[in-house]
């Protein structure tokens, strides 16, 4: 009869076992998903950055050129 018991528990416990392993693989699976969107997101952000920056570089240089045409404007009217 205590055989029978201990055969038993060591089955539920087996099982139990057994019974958390899709679990485990969905937690793994949800954090990778969980990951990937971290990274994507990180991509967008330095991406955005990158864009703005070369945008801002954009309005320098136009600003740059739109004054020195008005500096030579300026001269040959003179």
């Amino acid at each position: 009869m205590q055989k029978l018991s201990i055969s038993a528990t060591q089955n539920i416990k087996g099982g139990f076992f057994w019974m958390l392993i899709p679990l485990i693989m969905s937690c793994v699976g949800t954090l990778a998903q969980v990951g990937a969107q971290i990274s994507s997101t990180v991509i967008q952000q330095k991406q955005q950055k990158l864009l703005q920056q070369h945008q801002t570089a954009q309005r320098q240089n136009q600003t740059a050129m739109e004054h020195e045409l008005q500096m030579i404007n300026n001269f040959l009217l003179t």
